[in-house]
């Protein structure tokens, strides 16, 4: 049994959920989002902000808005439990 099924066979109750990376998809999603202006900014600012496992997330960033102004933004943490 691989570890995807013996995962899968965990799921029991309503709300269980199993995410796995797919990198068509992945790049499929991106690719199109730029597309679109207003999400341009949103994704640039995750690509900046994210760090891989085991580096940590930056507690802050700086962020322009269109007429130049920087403002800092601080994050707040959050956790996410799961398989």
């Amino acid at each position: 049994m691989t570890e995807t099924e013996r995962e899968l066979d965990e799921m029991l109750k309503r709300g269980d959920c199993a995410f796995y990376p797919d990198q068509e998809v992945t790049t499929s999603v991106i690719n199109n989002a730029i597309e679109q202006v207003q999400l341009g900014d949103i994704i640039n600012i995750a690509f900046n902000w994210h760090r891989a496992v085991p580096h940590k997330m930056k507690p802050s960033m700086t962020i322009a808005d269109s007429y130049g102004e920087i403002q800092t933004i601080h994050l707040i943490k959050r956790e996410l439990v799961g398989k």
